[in-house]
């Protein structure tokens, strides 16, 4: 895929994520989202104290024989940690945007959403990519958000009989899987440079936040909502 193809695309994500936020706006805030705000606002602040603290971040980062050591909290901090201000920057950034667009609209399908994530990357890192000896970032928990709020907004959508807004959300989630396969195949970002940076981004923990978002965006349980 050549660079003009690249910004296309990373335009078409951008259009697709700023229409999810603006549509997930209500007339007031509501009492969830101040509570669901503070979950955010927390790890965001813990993401910035490893990244402002390397001793922290070496502490927290994912790494595999340190969790195979019995350092097992390393599968919950790693996503805290990044490599560098601008991995933070975009990685935060977006964290907050689709974070308080998704607890707005359910406090408990964002926290489910988030522990699902965490967990589930983690876990398949460890189980089936054993080359990879360290990860930091929060880009699987925003792919996570990402798709738990388009699902969000297509059930809306079908409720209530909005299929342009419907159509948003489809076209938000190919959006996604196109940027999936971008990385993928190119070994490269779309929005921090990760050769400078000196990592390789991983599109399987995007990927597997994404499966996780879609997934309890489109359950149906009341619990969650």
């Amino acid at each position: 895929m050549n660079t003009v193809a690249a910004l296309k695309l990373r335009n078409i994500e951008q259009d697709c994520a700023n229409s999810l936020v603006e549509s997930s706006q209500v007339d007031r805030m509501t009492p969830s989202l101040k509570g669901g705000g503070l979950v955010v606002l927390a790890l965001l602040g813990m993401a910035v104290v490893a990244w402002a603290t390397p001793l922290a971040g070496e502490a927290w980062e994912y790494d595999r024989e340190a969790i195979l050591d019995g350092e097992w909290s390393r599968l919950l901090t790693g996503h805290l940690t990044h490599w560098n201000f601008d991995h933070l920057f975009w990685d935060a950034a977006t964290f907050l945007l689709l974070g308080i667009a998704c607890v707005w609209r359910s406090v408990g399908r964002t926290v489910a959403t988030l522990l699902g994530a965490t967990t589930a990357i983690s876990a398949a890192l460890l189980l089936f990519q054993p080359q990879v000896a360290t990860y930091r970032g929060l880009s699987g928990l925003d792919s996570a958000l990402f798709t738990l709020l388009a699902a969000m907004i297509w059930r809306q959508s079908r409720r209530n009989g909005r299929w342009k807004l419907g159509a948003v959300a489809v076209t938000a989630g190919a959006a996604f899987l196109a940027k999936a396969a971008y990385e993928s195949a190119t070994g490269t970002t779309l929005f921090v440079d990760s050769s400078a940076a000196g990592f390789v981004p991983l599109a399987s923990a995007h990927l597997i936040g994404g499966a996780v978002g879609a997934i309890v965006g489109l359950g149906g349980r009341a619990a969650l909502r």
